[in-house]
């Protein structure tokens, strides 16, 4: 739905597929900014009803007016929390032909609210068996590779395919990877479930409607241009948790067990299986229980879970209907990159600020009679952050900061201390437009040169400058932290300013 006013009354078209007649006091709009996880709720002002839509007025809270340019999801609730109707709401500065709906003209018939007045095609009810290939179509509608990542979103009910991978996680076709078998025997296997809220209640990241979603036991959506946040902060965390401190020890061994052992659930595996494939089927309980049976919406159940093999390697397994579809350590997809709040000071508990030790080598003096030095060596920035930790400050992001503070490590080849790799950044040319994240990530590097007065003038002289870069080894952390005991470490780094190459690396945690 497309909107291209901009005031405090707001209209949105729905319909109640259940052909009720609601009044303004039986149900409420809940609307979700994409990228917001506030969601505001509103009663409606009135409700009008056409031969094939009804309009539901309501007021924008005026702190949040709608805004050009911005996505909304917007969801029609009853008061007893029943999902009436969702759309995505766009707004836009750009008029368009008010008399093209987009919803379809073809009349219906309101009927009382009882079960026996109307089918919702594709619900429990109507489908027993969640290996039942009849809802096949409706996952490749909107993921048309069937590798999960969803690659189609509903507008009033119209399904669009941008063609590659943005929409986040989809239900998939799980016929194509497997059959869901019970075995002679079942070995239990401790794992880290994804236990967050179902996508009807995330909002709008991405955007979707509620159609063709991976719903169901611990199901979610948490991707944003096609990246999956969850995925990449449980994998991420246990990950450098094993990473050696510059004491020679693990991160892990200074943690909180509570923070990082989180391994809740158990699942069971068939016949004396010491290893998960794709294609294998896995079990809720040793009697062969289907894991993630059922149906939500009509579509076959999902579950995530990630587990340490035999190799020491974090991986990630989702399950459709008790089928494995994928199985992958967590950093060698899309996943392996991660975002770190880089910052320019230390807060301590009492809010005290200390700047960061961040000039490495400089030159120093004109280009043809300078020479670089040292201002700080790298030993020197980890005995100051060790220092800093060890009397309680922590590395914090300051809501001043712009978005070139965001410093993004790909882990996905290296062995963990980044050294001979690069930082990286969103490239700011294609920020916020529809385009997958991990596409969009470019070398964090400055200009070699600049012109003035049409002269060109070049920095190469400056090439091996060096700054220090302090990052949550949790991806973020906070003054705050300080008192619970966890996430006490930060990753140093050394790079170089004009080409973003890391050159020297190290954990550095409080230790006493």
């Amino acid at each position: 739905m497309t909107i291209t006013n901009t005031s405090l009354v707001q209209p949105f078209k729905a319909i109640f597929r259940d052909g009720e007649l609601y009044s303004e006091s039986d149900i409420k709009v809940l609307v979700t900014k994409e990228g917001s996880a506030t969601t505001l709720e509103y009663t409606p002002l009135n409700i009008t009803y056409t031969p094939n839509y009804a309009i539901i007025n309501y007021t924008i809270d005026e702190a949040n007016q709608f805004q050009d340019g911005c996505d909304y999801l917007v969801r029609v609730y009853t008061v007893a929390d029943k999902l009436l109707y969702t759309d995505k709401v766009y707004v836009t500065s750009v008029q368009y032909n008010t008399g093209e709906q987009n919803i379809s003209n073809s009349d219906y018939t309101f009927t009382t609210d009882t079960e026996s007045d109307y089918t919702i095609i594709g619900s429990d009810s109507s489908q027993s068996d969640s290996n039942d290939t009849s809802n096949d179509y409706d996952a490749r509608a909107y993921d048309s590779d069937n590798n999960g990542y969803g690659s189609s979103h509903s507008l009033g009910g119209v399904i669009t395919d941008v063609g590659f991978d943005l929409f986040g996680e989809s239900t998939v076709d799980h016929t194509q990877y497997g059959t869901f078998t019970t075995a002679d025997n079942y070995t239990a296997l401790s794992v880290e479930n994804f236990n967050i809220s179902q996508p009807s209640a995330i909002g709008g990241s991405p955007s979707f409607s509620q159609y063709g979603l991976a719903d169901g036991m611990n199901g979610y959506i948490r991707y944003r241009h096609g990246y999956d946040y969850t995925i990449a902060e449980k994998g991420s965390k246990q990950y450098l948790a094993d990473r050696l401190t510059n004491e020679g020890v693990t991160a892990r061994s200074n943690d909180d067990s509570d923070f990082l052992d989180t391994f809740t659930e158990t699942v069971y595996l068939g016949n004396d299986q010491e290893s998960i494939s794709v294609g294998d089927s896995i079990y809720v309980d040793a009697n062969g229980t289907k894991l993630a049976d059922g149906t939500t919406n009509g579509r076959a159940n999902r579950y995530w879970f990630m587990h340490k093999d035999s190799s020491n390697k974090y991986m990630i397994c989702k399950v459709t209907a008790g089928i494995v579809t994928h199985y992958y350590e967590w950093r060698t997809g899309r996943e392996g990159w991660l975002r770190f709040n880089h910052t320019n000071r230390w807060q301590s508990e009492g809010l005290d600020d200390v700047s960061l030790i961040r000039e490495g080598k400089e030159w120093v003096g004109a280009f043809d009679t300078g020479s670089l030095v040292t201002q700080n060596t790298f030993a020197e920035a980890v005995a100051d952050a060790q220092d800093r930790l060890n009397n309680n400050y922590s590395v914090t992001l300051s809501s001043y900061l712009p978005d070139s503070f965001d410093v993004w490590l790909d882990f996905r080849t290296s062995n963990g201390d980044s050294v001979g790799d690069y930082t990286y950044r969103l490239n700011r040319d294609n920020y916020n437009v529809g385009i997958v994240t991990t596409d969009n990530l470019e070398v964090n590097d400055l200009e070699t040169s600049y012109t003035i007065n049409g002269q060109t003038v070049s920095l190469l002289y400056k090439i091996d400058e060096t700054e220090f870069r302090y990052l949550p080894l949790y991806s973020e952390m906070f003054a705050s932290t300080l008192s619970n005991g966890r996430g006490k470490g930060v990753i140093v780094i050394e790079c170089k300013k004009y080409t973003g190459e890391i050159i020297n690396s190290s954990i550095v945690y409080k230790n006493n």
